[in-house]
Order: C-alpha cells, then structure tokens, then sequence
C-alpha cells in the first residue's frame, strides 16, 4: 500500500494504461481483485480507481478476476458495493463470452 501512495502522489492516473498480472490485462483495480488484495481495492474505489471492463456492475472485470482466483471476501466487497452478485455477473459475461473474448481468455473454453 505505501508504494500506491507514493505513486498516486507523484502523479499515478490509476484509470489509464493496463496492467500486466501473468496472462491477464486490466487496470490497476481488476488487479487487487485478481489477488484478492482487498485492502487496496477499497482505497482504489474510494478515490474513483475503475475496471478496465466496467460492464453491468461497473466492475466486471474485477468481479471475474475475484471469481476466478477464488478471493470471497474480494467478491463479498463486490457485491455489496455495486448491488450485484456474482453469480449474475459471471452469468451474464459468459452468456456474451462470443463477443468478449477477454472472458474466455480468463475461463478458459469449458467456462470455468
């Protein structure tokens, strides 16, 4: 976390450029999801940090980076934060997984 903040205090734009965590892109938000990092997903979303996949929740990508890596509490904060639940989000992006590629690249073809 100090080093976000020393970041942020010489000029980070924490909703700009992706960020590279293995395979997977997106921003700086998607990734403390991906690894469950909740303590730096709240400060993020508390000064406007986005997911580079904002979809219906506004945090998609976040939501099924959180799924995928199995973080409950990640997905817990998800939930109450945008009113969504998860499993409506990972359905509704598998349902489009067609025209988003980026959500098979993460689930693999047989979906999970």
């Amino acid at each position: 976390m100090d080093v976000l903040v020393i970041l942020l205090a010489h000029g980070l734009n924490i909703n700009q450029g992706r960020v590279s965590y293995g395979l997977n892109y997106g921003y700086v938000v998607d990734t403390a999801a991906a690894f469950g990092r909740l303590d730096i997903l709240k400060f993020l979303i508390e000064i406007g940090g986005e997911s580079m996949h904002p979809g219906m929740s506004g945090f998609d990508l976040a939501f099924l980076e959180a799924y995928k890596s199995c973080h409950s509490g990640t997905l817990m904060f998800l939930e109450q934060h945008t009113g969504f639940s998860t499993t409506a989000v990972v359905a509704s992006l598998k349902a489009k997984r067609k025209e988003l590629r980026w959500v098979d690249d993460l689930l693999g073809p047989d979906g999970e």
